[in-house]
This record gives structure tokens, C-alpha cells and sequence, in this order.
């Protein structure tokens, strides 16, 4: 079973946080920042991304907007922006799977699990997954 957990960007801040409320009649989200208190700001001035349920190789939650390196088999390893909607976690498939006409997208369960820590040979997944960065604070934003 999936447990529903959200993270915000602030974007004023620019700065994530944890999800701690959400107050729909009055459009608010109680998040909480590192550090810091918890506090509430406007729903549009926060960008809400929801836990996918996966965890990488090392055991960090894996949520929408993050950005995964992924190793799969022997292929030079490739950076993907994590996204997450009615079908799931997917990525986009490696460069040379799209170029061979293979499909575009790729289940990210593929590469990670759901914290159980299934070795890649046990669990079969078809390669490795690690967390690098995520869209929000990353260059690729900038």
C-alpha cells in the first residue's frame, strides 16, 4: 500500500518542504521547512508533488519533479525527471531506447522499488536508480 505523503516548493523561497497541511476552503498549505517552523502560505505560491511510493537504491523517498540517474545493464547512465500520474511513476527511457524506436517512457518501478530493498538480481528490477537532484531547485529550472 502506497502512503500518501506531499512535498512543496516555495516558490518565493525556492525552497522545498513538507507537506503538513492543506486547507482547500481557504486555499492554504501548512508546510514545513528544515529548520525552520511550519508555515502556511497560498496554494499558488507552492507547487505540490506527491510520493511515489518508491524508494532508490539508497533508500530515499522518490517523489514527482524529483530527478533520478538511472544505470541500466551496461548502458551509459542517464538523468530523468521523475513524473507521476494516473499511470504511476514513469521516466523517459533512455536516449538509445528511443532512438531504436522502443517505447518513449518507462515505468520507474522498473528501476527502483518499494522500500524493500530487493537486490536488482532478487527483485527484478532492470538496473539502478539513484535520487540526484529535482526539477524545482536544479539548473534545469533556472
Amino acid at each position: 500500500m502506497t502512503i500518501v505523503k506531499f512535498r512543496a516548493y516555495v516558490k518565493s523561497e525556492k525552497v522545498l518542504g513538507r507537506v503538513v497541511g492543506i486547507d482547500f476552503q481557504n486555499h492554504r498549505v501548512s508546510v514545513e521547512i528544515e529548520g525552520q517552523e511550519i508555515r502556511d502560505y497560498e496554494m499558488e505560491n507552492v507547487v505540490i508533488t506527491q510520493f511515489t511510493g518508491l524508494y532508490d537504491d539508497n533508500g530515499v523517498e522518490i517523489y514527482e519533479g524529483d530527478i533520478v540517474e538511472i544505470q541500466e545493464m551496461n548502458i551509459t547512465p542517464y538523468r530523468s525527471v521523475v513524473h507521476y500520474d494516473f499511470m504511476g511513476a514513469w521516466v523517459e527511457s533512455h536516449p538509445l531506447r528511443r532512438q531504436l524506436g522502443f517505447s518513449v517512457i518507462q515505468n520507474l518501478s522498473d528501476y527502483c522499488d518499494y522500500g524493500r530493498g530487493m537486490p536488482m538480481e532478487v527483485g527484478g528490477k532492470v538496473g539502478k536508480c539513484s535520487v540526484v537532484g529535482n526539477f524545482f531547485e536544479s539548473k534545469i529550472n533556472n
